[in-house]
């Protein structure tokens, strides 16, 4: 059973962190029980364990990267939202001059650029743009309006250039998110498959010889030992007093 699964039905992530440290005090008092069953439980096993349960407790998760990503969302979305009005603008250019260049707006790239910016879908705006963009480019007495104004063009450029930018450092940003998710995702996996070893060995010595000492290695028993500290934990903190 993988990790992640696992911690979203019987072991929050809090509750590995005091099981683990539970059971890392047990196993200290019993290290030299479990050298005779698993001779590589023993004191650096124990501060491996240790280290392990301190560096996933300290684990920081990608909460500010995905504060910049959202940033950097809302910065091409308001990109995306100046474009309309030029849009206009030039729709209404392209149709005034229809009867002399024989090319409609539709024809131009209009619609789709429209459709594009309303429906706010950032991958479909850059090509539906650039085709605006080559076709304002072109020959101007085959597809250009006669009142085309050089300042709609220089417009559209440095949108597609600020959208452009914006995906890139929102796709870097992402993969980032992915590979800390991916790195914090190992070590707890690391640790609940290490606690779980551990437990195994202890219920195996303890099982017939003591009982007792056995259910401090069993799972279930250890999660109702830690359940009144784990929801302490877990408790938010209460709200200040009104002023």
């Amino acid at each position: 059973m993988s990790f992640t699964r696992n911690v979203k039905t019987r072991c929050a992530r809090v509750k590995l962190l005091l099981m683990c440290r539970y059971t890392a005090i047990n196993l200290a008092e019993d290290l030299n029980d479990f050298a005779t069953v698993a001779p590589n439980i023993n004191e650096d096993f124990l501060a491996n364990f240790k280290q392990l349960t301190e560096d996933v407790s300290a684990v920081i998760g990608p909460v500010a990267l995905r504060k910049d990503a959202k940033a950097i969302t809302q910065r091409i979305n308001d990109r995306i939202a100046e474009l309309s009005y030029p849009v206009n603008c030039l729709e209404l250019l392209i149709d005034a001059e229809y009867e002399y260049t024989r090319v409609s707006s539709h024809d131009f790239g209009i619609d789709d650029l429209r459709h594009a910016l309303t429906a706010r879908k950032k991958l479909a705006v850059l090509p539906a743009l650039k085709t605006v963009i080559d076709n304002m480019k072109g020959d101007p007495e085959m597809n250009m309006p006669m009142n085309f104004s050089p300042e709609i063009l220089s417009i559209f450029e440095s949108g597609y250039e600020a959208i452009n930018l914006g995906l890139s450092e929102r796709y870097a940003i992402q993969a980032e998110i992915k590979k800390i998710v991916q790195e914090n995702g190992r070590k707890a996996e690391q640790l609940f498959t290490t606690l779980r070893y551990i437990q195994f060995v202890g219920r195996m010595i303890y099982r017939y010889r003591d009982p007792a000492k056995a259910l401090l290695y069993n799972f279930s028993s250890v999660m109702k030992s830690i359940a009144p500290a784990a929801r302490k934990t877990e408790e938010p903190a209460p709200a200040p007093p009104a002023v």
